[in-house]
């Protein structure tokens, strides 16, 4: 998640993908549909393809993954105030930008 340049907190389809992984892979239709109903307070950015090259080049140049890269290249191309992690290599990529919410 991120903060938005809109001042709220947002999202990508990426961070839908992720959570609905395992709901819909145990059948869990309560949990889907809680998963979705949280969904609904964020705003949801976009991922055109300008953020899929620059997820590219931070792959190439940083050795993300493609999953934590496109995160990043998201909130980058949305110019986001912060990208909130749990993930360290991410901040070791993004420097103060990403924020690890488990830390």
């Amino acid at each position: 998640m991120a903060n938005s340049n809109r001042g709220g907190l947002a999202i990508s389809p990426l961070v839908k993908c992720e959570c609905l992984v395992g709901p819909l892979r145990r059948k869990d239709r309560a949990l889907e549909e809680l998963y979705n109903d949280v969904f609904r307070q964020f705003e949801c950015l976009d991922m055109p393809e300008p953020v899929y090259l620059r997820a590219s080049q931070l792959r190439a140049e940083a050795g993300l993954k493609t999953p934590d890269a496109l995160h990043l290249a998201c909130a980058q191309h949305h110019r986001c105030d912060a990208l909130w992690t749990n993930d360290s290599r991410v901040h070791k990529v993004a420097g103060e930008f990403a924020r690890n919410v488990l830390a």
